[in-house]
């Protein structure tokens, strides 16, 4: 869903109705932390390993997307 304005309507049995609806946009939450796991694998210089970055907001709850 995008930031907008519509106007729903409906009709049933000879009854009809609307209904305006507005979507604002959320700002985004600031990152407060990012944690850093590298893979159990061993890491020598050349070599590639599997990392998985975490990110949290201030109340350290998870951030998605």
């Amino acid at each position: 869903m995008s930031p907008g304005s519509v106007t729903i309507s409906a009709t049933s049995e000879g009854q009809s109705g609307s209904a305006s609806l507005s979507v604002t946009a959320v700002p985004p939450v600031p990152v407060a932390s990012v944690n850093v796991a590298l893979a159990a694998s061993s890491r020598n210089p050349g070599q590639t390993t599997q990392a998985t970055a975490t990110t949290r907001d201030a109340n350290n709850n998870v951030l998605t997307g």
